[in-house]
């Protein structure tokens, strides 16, 4: 691996290109890391917004709904979905910002304990862990949403899943398309959905996956610390910080005599978490910085973390 350091106008950046001993550079994705440190990371639909160390929100990428323009002042959670994004401040209250053409950026008021945001709908839990939406419901069918109490919730592009609070078990709602609404029957400790497909984390932090195959229905084999589903990929975070990712624009190798090299899993870079959004992910490294990457060309910024 080699570690190339150089001076840019947005301030110092690390590229790395990654060649193992017995490897190609073109196997793995080259990932671009921002300098300032932040605590929380979210992507969606080639833009990507962060918690800095005092909760302030900074976002990166296409800007041409004003979703990557968030609001001043500090969040304790924050979410980014297709053309918008969403965050919770410290009174559990919710602002939203970006496209605002099914209302899914105009939440209702009162508190919240957890938000999502997704391609045209927003979902959040309340205190009491009930849930509530907003936006494109007329995409779900049905929809109306399930009553909860959840732990945990995640939006993919026609459909939604939580995590009940009691059993562990998941439901699944809105169009089967892909049939990611049918999740396995078994407890799971964390989900991500994304497109038309879900994963979930069981607690032996194995994965499954349900719905569309992305391409690549293979999954890793041993302990995970987090699955992120995006719109066309898959990355999975590894209990020793490395990352894999498989998908439709994932494609290393050779086809007859055609060689294509269009890499998205990053190798020798330690993350503690990840977040896929449509065709690029970004991570937290270790030291707190942000690093993106992308299989072959990452578009409208979306890899230019601050």
């Amino acid at each position: 691996m080699q570690l190339r350091l150089f001076q840019r106008s947005i301030g110092l950046l690390a590229v790395l290109s990654c060649n193992p001993a017995g490897g190609s550079a073109g196997r793995y994705a080259e990932v671009t890391f921002g300098k300032t440190v932040m605590t929380d990371i979210t992507s969606g639909t080639f833009f990507s917004c962060g918690l800095k160390e005092d909760g302030s929100a900074v976002c990166w990428g296409i800007n041409n709904a004003g979703q990557a323009s968030p609001p001043p002042g500090a969040f304790s959670q924050i979410s980014a979905g297709d053309n918008h994004a969403c965050g919770l401040r410290s009174d559990g209250s919710a602002a939203c910002w970006g496209a605002d053409y099914a209302h899914q950026a105009s939440p209702p008021s009162g508190a919240f304990s957890y938000i999502v945001a997704g391609d045209a709908l927003t979902c959040g839990l309340r205190l009491d862990y009930s849930l509530i939406c907003w936006g494109a419901t007329f995409r779900f069918s049905p929809a109306s949403v399930p009553e909860g109490p959840f732990r945990q919730i995640t939006v993919g592009s026609v459909h939604a899943c939580g995590i009940h609070s009691d059993d562990g078990t998941v439901e699944c709602w809105g169009n089967s398309r892909g049939l990611g609404t049918l999740p396995p029957p078994e407890p799971f400790a964390a989900i991500s959905a994304g497109g038309f497909r879900t994963c979930g984390m069981r607690h032996d932090s194995s994965v499954v996956c349900w719905g569309d195959s992305q391409g690549d229905p293979s999954l890793p084999v041993g302990a995970l610390r987090q699955v992120s589903v995006g719109e066309d990929h898959t990355c999975y975070l590894g209990a020793d910080g490395g990352v894999s990712c498989t998908g439709l624009g994932c494609k290393v190798g050779t086809s007859g005599t055609a060689e294509f090299s269009y890499p998205c899993t990053p190798a020798g870079v330690v993350f503690e978490k990840i977040a896929a959004g449509s065709s690029h992910t970004c991570g937290i490294a270790s030291n707190g910085r942000i690093g993106c990457w992308a299989a072959g060309s990452c578009q409208n910024g979306a890899c230019s973390p601050p």
